[in-house]
């Protein structure tokens, strides 16, 4: 049986209610941090600003940051007054070590590279170079949780990194920062999100449930169907615009850096087998490349999986992007990209990462889809390829 549609991650509301009831555990083990501070925040952009304090970051320092992003990321870096300095990412989601080596400056005082889909960014020549040059080298993991580099977990490189457990679990909120412990004891964000925030962020995950486990029953695919409806309200394309701004759902708000995860997060983190969700996203991952390899205008971002990375989407470029967006959310498949462009900023100087902006998407491959969701997908992008605009892939 086909299942009625592909959305992201979601968690019944059983499970959530028994995460509520669960008691408040001790440590949580879901990275060995490897001797480093660990701090719990309602969100990853809450976890840089506390990293902006805690490294004394004062107005006017560089941030060098990849162009390629959300907005999220940047915001608390210029509400810090720190000056953003955009470098450039290619087609491939891959950085240019050498040109970001020579960007550096005296008045560098962070470098913040992303870890993109989960895929780790080759980081030792930029470690060594921030160290010669005191320089502090900062991980953005939110969309690497579980993904290994080496032989050690992504966010163990450089002196900071910053998690999202969003991107990767089915969690209403939380993020965590990593820190070198020569910044001192962190003090630990203590105030409980109110329960009302907790609730209406839990709603959408209780909508993906829905709809990615609607079943024949007529009742069920109905409830699955008006969660499709409210959840496509949440995931639209590009407007059209040149260059659109950034979402303010993104914008970092200073007053929840005091939240903690919420107690529903927390459960659902500590209950998580890392190991398990990474390998379902690598086969949800791999089973698409080979399944689409070949399709008429559709090229996958990242043709190859390398050991030890679990993946946070499949990244992909269409003939035409608002064709490939309106036919596979048409038919309930998620498809998300980052259109929104963090205003003020050199865009001009990063064609490589406005063509990311502009032209790619993502289709799921989390851990709560089964190789039925993924055959629907696969069925889903061959049936477009036939309609598609004439053309190749970007």
């Amino acid at each position: 049986m086909s299942p009625a549609a592909c959305d992201g991650l979601g968690a019944s509301p059983l499970r959530l209610a028994s995460a509520l009831t669960q008691p408040r555990r001790g440590a949580l083990n879901w990275i060995e941090a490897g001797g480093r501070s660990v701090v719990y925040t309602h969100q990853g952009r809450n976890a840089i600003a506390l990293f902006c304090r805690m490294a004394g970051l004062r107005p006017g320092d560089q941030v060098l940051a990849p162009a390629y992003n959300c907005g999220a990321e940047i915001d608390p870096f210029v509400k810090a007054g720190a000056r953003v300095v955009l470098y450039d990412v290619d087609r491939r989601l891959e950085i240019d070590v050498d040109r970001i080596v020579a960007a550096l400056s005296p008045a560098t005082r962070i470098l913040y590279v992303t870890h993109f889909f989960g895929f780790p960014q080759p980081l030792g020549e930029l470690a060594a170079a921030c160290g010669k040059q005191g320089v502090l080298l900062m991980e953005d993991c939110a969309q690497a949780l579980y993904s290994v580099s080496g032989d050690k977990p992504a966010g163990l490189a450089g002196d900071a990194a910053v998690f999202s457990f969003v991107k990767t679990l089915p969690v209403p909120d939380g993020g965590a920062l990593l820190a070198d412990r020569r910044f001192g004891p962190p003090r630990q964000p203590e105030k409980q999100p109110p329960a009302a925030a907790t609730g209406r962020a839990c709603l959408p995950l209780v909508k993906r449930w829905l709809v990615n486990s609607a079943s024949s029953s007529p009742l069920h695919r109905l409830a699955g169907s008006v969660a499709l409806r409210h959840s496509r309200a949440s995931t639209a394309a590009s407007d059209g615009r040149r260059r659109p701004p950034m979402l303010s759902s993104n914008r970092y708000v200073e007053a929840r850096t005091a939240w903690t995860m919420s107690r529903v997060a927390r459960a659902i983190l500590a209950a998580a087998d890392g190991a398990e969700v990474a390998r379902a996203r690598r086969r949800n991952f791999q089973f698409l490349l080979e399944a689409l390899r070949s399709v008429p205008g559709f090229e996958p971002a990242l043709p190859a999986l390398p050991e030890g990375v679990s993946p946070m989407a499949f990244p992909f470029f269409g003939s035409s992007r608002s064709y490939w967006y309106s036919q596979l959310t048409a038919k309930g498949i998620l498809v998300q990209g980052w259109p929104g462009y963090y205003p003020g900023l050199d865009w001009d100087a990063c064609p490589g990462a406005c063509f990311l902006k502009d032209e790619l998407l993502t289709l799921p491959v989390h851990q709560g889809l089964t190789e039925a969701h993924m055959q629907y997908i696969a069925d889903a992008v061959r049936a477009a390829a036939k309609l598609a605009p004439a053309g190749s892939a970007c």
